[in-house]
């Protein structure tokens, strides 16, 4: 079997690669990518601002609320103490007025404490909001370039890949098979003429039964190792 075309495909698709991992090195695409992961972790803030300012709120009015049943207790024992028949009841009537009002300002300092939060929430979820607006012009901008940088990149790719398929329908499916595995697992090259030393570019010895396969012009073998093809082309 002659391997001339196997290795000329792999040479043509070399630049074809290198398009491909200017694509994705570019600086156009790392800072899309990033402005795009800020955008998300911005969405997941945002939702996390939401909850806690609906939990504040659902707080804020069960304290307001004790506050009221509270102030309401206050105002029915005040009008009942004028009434009391002793001292001993008059006294009772205090102790709970005391209480009762101690409560109040408890849950009123809780309430301050709510407003404080609520207000922190909101400032930082209007900030964030102001944030996010930026950053999604800076992504669409940069996504802009990006497809720019893309679109160039494929234009160049083109007569590439009618290059790669034409030269697709000499090459046996099999290898074909295994050569664009081992490209999508970043193996390359992938067809790799052997040196007799017994070795494969991986940098594993191949087994016996791989080497005694490896004699003469045609012979090859797939590295058991990285699934690469070692081959003898003269």
């Amino acid at each position: 079997m002659k391997f001339d075309t196997l290795l000329e495909y792999q040479k043509i698709d070399s630049a074809l690669i290198k398009i491909e991992r200017e694509l994705n090195n570019s600086d156009e695409k790392e800072k899309a990518s990033a402005l795009n992961a800020k955008m998300k972790t911005a969405g997941e803030n945002m939702a996390k601002f939401n909850a806690e300012a609906d939990e504040l709120s659902t707080s804020a009015d069960k304290l307001a609320a004790s506050i009221a049943d509270y102030e309401a207790e206050v105002t029915e024992i005040a009008k009942n103490i004028g009434h009391a028949a002793d001292f001993n009841e008059i006294e009772y009537y205090e102790k709970v007025l005391a209480n009762l009002s101690e409560e109040v300002a408890k849950l009123e300092r809780e309430l301050v404490k709510l407003g404080n939060r609520m207000d922190y929430v909101k400032d930082s979820s209007d900030n964030l909001t102001r944030q996010t607006v930026q950053t999604s012009q800076q992504y669409k901008t940069a996504l802009d370039s990006f497809q720019q940088l893309k679109a160039k990149l494929l234009a160049e790719g083109r007569p590439i890949n009618e290059k790669l398929k034409a030269l697709e329908k000499d090459i046996p499916e099999q290898m074909l098979t295994i050569y664009k595995r081992c490209r999508a697992n970043k193996k390359l090259p992938v067809f790799v003429e052997y040196g007799g030393d017994g070795l494969c570019l991986c940098g594993m010895n191949l087994p016996n039964d791989c080497t005694s396969k490896l004699k003469a012009e045609g012979d090859w073998v797939e590295c058991p190792n990285c699934g690469r093809i070692v081959l003898i082309n003269k």
